[in-house]
């Protein structure tokens, strides 16, 4: 532990890489169906990376940080403006209440735990799975007055390891509720409504039971141009078909002539 703690202290991004590359091997472990995912993992072994003791400077921090929020912008910039319609309004309002109502259970947590600033926003960013309030959390840590700043430095690290704790429920802990808790609790049958639903949106495709399949299945028309040197000439249309096995001479036009 002296050794790392030795070598981290002399090049702290050693510390991050390996935090990464152990992180995207241990996001690759599949347990059944669950699969922890790379943000996750790396979460799981930046906790563990973090007990040798590494201090990592706040502007390599800062710097990570801009080009995580700079990734988002750009994977989800040029579709801003095209997703801002009619149809997007019950998602705006969607995001809207839970916003809301996870600002609303993070502020009665507080109160009811006596948790403190850092801790309060690192309960927000991992159970709504935020990344940017660790950001803006530690930023507005700083700017408090009336604190030491060893109270700030405890708050920012709070915010940060709680938020590697919190992130795995707010990932998981919404797939539980929406296909185990609720069902359970109010006796749905998931499967039958999915159904039901698929029916009524579209009943023209009937849900498959397993091991059947749709004997219909999509016809595809092209035309090709026969030149001189084809190997078609000279050939009867039901010697050509013989040999195509998925695919037939319907018709054929000559000189404009079907």
């Amino acid at each position: 532990m002296d050794i790392l703690h030795s070598l981290f202290t002399a090049s702290p991004l050693l510390a991050v890489f390996i935090t990464l590359t152990l992180g995207y091997l241990v996001g690759k472990i599949t347990i059944g169906r669950f699969v922890l995912g790379g943000v996750a993992g790396t979460l799981l072994m930046g906790i563990v990376v973090g007990q040798v003791g590494v201090e990592i400077d706040t502007s390599i921090r800062n710097i990570f940080f801009a080009l995580f929020i700079y990734a988002v912008g750009f994977q989800g910039g040029p579709r801003f403006f095209n997703a801002l319609n009619l149809r997007t309004l019950n998602i705006l309002i969607s995001a809207v209440v839970m916003t809301l109502t996870g600002l609303i259970c993070v502020l009665i947590a507080a109160w009811l735990f006596n948790l403190d600033r850092g801790t309060a926003a690192r309960l927000a960013a991992g159970g709504l799975t935020q990344s940017s309030i660790i950001g803006t959390a530690g930023d507005a840590i700083s700017q408090l007055t009336g604190i030491s700043e060893q109270s700030k430095a405890i708050m920012q690290i709070n915010v940060a390891v709680g938020y590697a704790v919190t992130y795995i429920f707010g990932s998981l802990g919404p797939i539980l509720m929406v296909t185990w808790f609720f069902p359970m609790v109010m006796h749905w049958d998931l499967r039958a409504e999915a159904i039901k639903l698929a029916n009524q949106t579209a009943p023209d495709q009937a849900e498959l039971e397993p091991g059947q399949f749709n004997a219909i299945e999509r016809v595809v028309t092209r035309a090709y141009y026969v030149s001189n040197q084809s190997q078609s000439i000279n050939r009867c249309v039901s010697e050509i078909n013989e040999e195509l096995n998925d695919a037939a001479i319907e018709v054929i036009k000559r000189e404009g002539i079907a």
